[in-house]
């Protein structure tokens, strides 16, 4: 199992276990060609929208600034590890330049030449007061060799423009360089439009210092507080406009509709606002789960019961990237007490039908889950029964061997055994089904069982 968030996004890139690699590289064409403006890259909460920009901000600088040996192109230029590989293992750090060699002549990349990305996790600055002055210091941040190669007169330019957007955003009050030394190039700034200016002209020196194109990828909008993300996107229309700059914003354009509403009233017309905001929106495709949950499972075998319930659960509650990640962990530490008899002939039934129900529903409806442990829930759970392919293998196996039976019986069946789970007779110690026992000691270890896994914090 993979630990590493940056080794776990190469496993994906490099094995391709998502099946998304030829629509990044198309992508990345598509953002290469256009000269300028703002893309939605819209999915739904857990979709895999970060994988996918982190993916572009990776195959962009590394194929930039890494020779087909793995090595810095010109390490004097750096001031650090641009692409902070320094934690990666030594497989991974093979495997990865294996890969880029078979990519770094596709035709899709043809334009990727002096470009650079900039990743920013929007969640993660929320609580500053101007995005745009938390974005600008980013940038300058995590251009490569920024400090390194700029003349004093150019650091003295960012510095300035910097210090000219806080005495626009907050009337004076701070100076963000504490350089005395150095004259402040806009200290008499008094409107918008010449900070606007001020900052389209760091763009433009950082492009003409350091390359033809800049990328700026915007991430996890859609976790931020409402105000925050409509004020960061309000200020990137309005401050950034240069030339070769292209911003990418991932994010669920629904709830940030919703936000927009929440602000400015119901009656607002959200789809002008957004044609507005954003040039162009792209609606990044689901993944193909079961080839994703061949990545995640060693020894996927498409036949077996374990494997065949967790993407029947996955499909029957179209979980997403993030949430199939989080069941197949928690059904892996659960695989280990699986098959070893401790319910009788009821094993595998508990096994393969009540408990993959139970766990997947505490981690994700959790509504359904208190219905159903509070002997209310049956109807819904009878719904993932009927979409299980295993439903009439199983219980044929192993409570009616032998016996041609209907769908009728099998409800009829499961029914009487989730009663005695959860609605329990205190004078019935033991109950039939088919041709299994299964008895109140062993309706105990179950319900034990069920305990301790819904207390495990699983990500």
């Amino acid at each position: 199992m993979i630990e590493n968030e940056t080794e776990n996004m190469l496993n994906v890139l490099i094995n391709d276990n998502i099946q998304r690699n030829d629509l990044l590289l198309s992508f990345t064409n598509f953002i290469l060609a256009t000269t300028n403006g703002v893309i939605a890259i819209d999915g739904k909460w857990g979709s895999g929208k970060t994988f996918f920009v982190r993916q572009l901000h990776f195959l962009i600088n590394y194929l930039n600034n890494y020779d087909e040996n793995g090595k810095i192109k010109n390490e004097e230029m750096y001031t650090n590890n641009l692409l902070n590989l320094e934690n990666v293992s030594h497989d991974i750090k093979n495997n990865l330049i294996e890969f880029m060699k078979t990519i770094r002549n596709d035709h899709r990349l043809s334009n990727l030449e002096s470009v650079n990305c900039i990743y920013f996790n929007a969640w993660e600055y929320e609580n500053n007061t101007e995005p745009i002055l938390s974005l600008v210091y980013k940038i300058i941040n995590d251009f490569p060799y920024l400090t390194a190669k700029m003349e004093q007169t150019k650091i003295d330019l960012v510095t300035g423009t910097l210090d000219a957007i806080s005495n626009f955003l907050f009337k004076g009050n701070i100076n963000l360089s504490n350089c005395t030394s150095k004259k402040n190039l806009l200290e008499n700034i008094i409107t918008s439009e010449e900070a606007r200016f001020k900052i389209n002209k760091l763009f433009e020196d950082l492009l003409y210092e350091n390359c033809n194109k800049m990328v700026i990828v915007i991430d996890e909008l859609d976790r931020c507080n409402p105000a925050y993300a409509i004020k960061l996107l309000e200020e990137i229309k309005h401050y950034i406009n240069s030339e070769n700059i292209t911003i990418i914003i991932s994010t669920n354009l629904y709830q940030v509709s919703n936000s927009i509403k929440n602000l400015y009233g119901y009656n607002f017309d959200v789809e002008s606002y957004l044609d507005k905001t954003i040039d162009i929106t792209f609606e990044l495709p689901p993944i193909n789960k079961e080839y994703y949950l061949q990545s995640l499972l060693p020894g996927y075998d498409s036949s077996g019961f374990f494997e065949r319930v967790i993407i029947n659960y996955i499909n029957c509650y179209s979980l997403e990237m993030r949430s199939i990640n989080k069941y197949v962990n928690l059904m892996k530490l659960y695989q280990k007490h699986m098959n070893n008899d401790k319910f009788g002939k009821i094993n595998y039934v508990l096994d393969f039908m009540f408990l993959p129900y139970i766990l997947g529903q505490r981690l994700f409806r959790i509504k359904d889950y208190s219905e159903f442990v509070g002997g209310t829930g049956f109807e819904e759970f009878k719904k993932f029964i009927l979409y299980s392919k295993n439903t009439h293998f199983l219980i044929r196996s192993y409570i009616h061997p032998n016996e041609n039976i209907s769908t009728d019986t099998i409800l009829i069946d499961l029914k009487k055994l989730y009663n005695f789970l959860y609605n329990p007779d205190k004078d019935v110690s033991k109950i039939i089904v088919g041709q299994a026992a299964f008895e109140s000691y062993q309706r105990d270890k179950f319900l034990m069982l069920c305990t301790v896994f819904k207390n495990l914090n699983i990500k």
